[in-house]
């Protein structure tokens, strides 16, 4: 999304303060692959496939380097860190994006497994073209693609970006470090490790907590970051030649597109983006359920409301009739909790208990934990219980795993606190019900920002 429209943006400013022939050559650096599979683009709206890949062998910088982990540890192939897709209407004249979660659990085309939908980034895009449009039903017509020197480069190129943290926030896999509240001004580094966090972190109350929400957090936090940059790429002066070409420049060595993108039509994308209002860029989330799939946490994706959100994404007409509605969410008031002291922190059982009991939860129980002092939280849960064990997982400060036990009587979960554990998060209210259904598809609404999210300033 940032390449097709802010360095789209810049080159429209540039072919009309430099000249075509000049845009042609800067846009002719980037590097371009041939893809099978994509399905030939029309006059129509056009989706163009953004990944963020995670692969760590071509960066440049030694310390980006070291911070993403590229040295002789580093993680090997490459992934789909962040996965969207672009769909620009020409008779509207507006732009949406749909984010994928990377956790996202579906087959995998072109075999007969089924995985995370980033695991088919790892031979390259034709894999996870083909898994979206057959999994999804979202027909790819080209593919763009950066890297983390890419992202940074455009952030540095326009003089970095302000962002509003209600808390001090954290994320030790990412690097975010944010010490302080209100504005703070993000250079390329400190915005990647924003976009990138999924094991959010922020300070209330005296205690850090976990936002709880993995992939799903991140996507909301990535869209808000998506009008930030635009709008700042704005205010920077992108219309401004210069400006435009140092950030044109800022990317052209770290991204990938199809050799079907051509110059007009990254042009052509410039003029459709030029106009837009940040705050007017639609975006989409698909609607899933977490699960735990051999071990791993995964993401389901819900149907029907998965494809009616596709149907909306795309434009289409009415999104198909509601199937029988889905069963409320799990209330803290329906679960048994059995609370162990597996940290031998003096009387945290009790505090624990405390704090789930305030936040709804029912406790039948405290105790010690046998065994040693694990460093993260666990929880344990009852045959068919599982769901109760993800609701009580986001709520534990400081992380938790999940698993199955079989022996487990009295209680639907049982808590046991590692060294890490840093109290019990209250359950947040819950978000008002949605509107009924338009007789035709409409944007949906903003999201509603928790009150720990990054914002606008």
């Amino acid at each position: 999304m940032l390449i097709g429209g802010n360095v789209a943006v810049a080159a429209v400013v540039l072919a009309a303060g430099l000249g075509y022939l000049y845009v042609k050559l800067r846009l002719g650096e980037i590097n371009s692959v041939n893809i099978p599979g994509l399905t030939a683009a029309t006059s129509g709206a056009t989706n163009i496939l953004v990944v963020g890949s995670d692969t760590r062998s071509n960066l440049t910088d030694p310390n980006a380097r070291n911070a993403f982990g590229a040295g002789t540890n580093a993680t090997a192939g490459q992934r789909s860190d962040v996965t969207m897709v672009l769909h620009i209407d020409p008779k509207s004249k507006q732009a949406s994006v749909l984010s994928i979660p990377r956790d996202l659990y579906v087959p995998i085309a072109g075999t007969n497994r089924s995985d995370r939908i980033n695991s088919s980034f790892g031979n390259g895009p034709q894999q996870l073209i083909q898994t979206i449009q057959t999994d999804l039903g979202i027909p790819v017509h080209h593919f763009v693609s950066m890297n983390f020197d890419g992202f940074q480069g455009l952030v540095n190129a326009v003089g970095g970006i302000d962002v509003n943290f209600p808390d001090p926030a954290k994320d030790a896999f990412s690097g975010l470090n944010i010490t302080k509240t209100g504005c703070q001004h993000l250079d390329g580094a400190a915005a990647l490790s924003l976009a990138r966090s999924r094991d959010y972190q922020y300070l209330a109350n005296g205690s850090w907590h976990f936002d709880g929400e993995g992939d799903l957090g991140r996507i909301r936090r990535q869209h808000t970051f998506i009008r930030i940059l635009m709008a700042k790429a704005i205010s920077a002066g992108i219309r401004n030649p210069i400006t435009a070409n140092s950030l044109i420049s800022s990317a052209v060595h770290d991204v990938t597109i199809d050799n079907k993108l051509s110059t007009g039509d990254i042009l052509g994308l410039a003029m459709r983006f030029r106009s837009l209002d940040p705050n007017n860029l639609v975006t989409y989330t698909l609607p899933t359920a977490p699960a735990v799939i051999g071990g791993a946490d995964v993401l389901r994706l819900q149907q029907p409301a998965g494809t009616q959100t596709v149907n909306q994404f795309l434009g289409k007409g009415q999104p198909p009739a509601p199937s029988t509605p889905a069963p409320p969410p799990l209330a803290p008031s329906s679960v048994k909790v059995q609370v162990l002291n597996g940290s031998g922190t003096a009387a945290q059982a009790s505090r624990a208990a405390t704090e789930l009991k305030s936040a709804g939860f029912v406790v039948t129980g405290t105790g010690n934990a046998a065994g040693t002092h694990p460093a993260t939280s666990e929880v344990l849960y009852a045959p068919g219980k599982q769901q109760a064990a993800q609701l009580l997982q986001g709520r534990v400060g400081g992380g938790a795993s999940i698993q199955q036990d079989p022996a487990l009587h009295g209680a639907d979960v049982s808590l046991v606190t590692g060294t890490s554990f840093s109290g019990i998060t209250p359950v947040a209210a819950p978000a008002p019900a949605p509107a009924p259904a338009a007789t035709a598809p409409a944007a949906p609404a903003p999201p509603v920002l928790p009150p720990y999210d990054p914002r606008a300033c």
